[in-house]
């Protein structure tokens, strides 16, 4: 997997829930990534590996969450838009 994304495990004691998160920035101090809202709150505590999480800012409606994820500072993953044939919508490449 791509070092600018991340596996994000929360865990209770009867429930788990997994997804993913991708680095947006990085700073001396950690890295922030974007991931899913209900990633991080269908059950427990979320972690990435071994790392502390602080949950930034949350969005239920928009289903998305921004973490930082403290000593953690890999690259950010680059986006870039890309034109499709025949339309006026932008799609994003990894």
């Amino acid at each position: 997997m791509n070092d600018s994304i991340l596996f994000i495990q929360s865990q209770d004691a009867t429930n788990k829930s997994m997804g993913t998160g991708f680095v947006v920035y990085s700073d001396e101090g950690g890295s922030f990534v974007l991931t899913c809202y209900h990633v991080l709150k269908s059950v427990g505590e979320a972690r990435v590996d071994d790392y502390e999480i602080e949950v930034v800012v949350q969005h239920k409606i928009y289903d998305l969450a921004v973490l930082y994820v403290k000593g953690l500072c890999n690259k950010k993953l680059v986006l870039k838009a890309i034109s499709l044939e025949g339309n006026q919508d932008k799609a994003v490449s990894l």
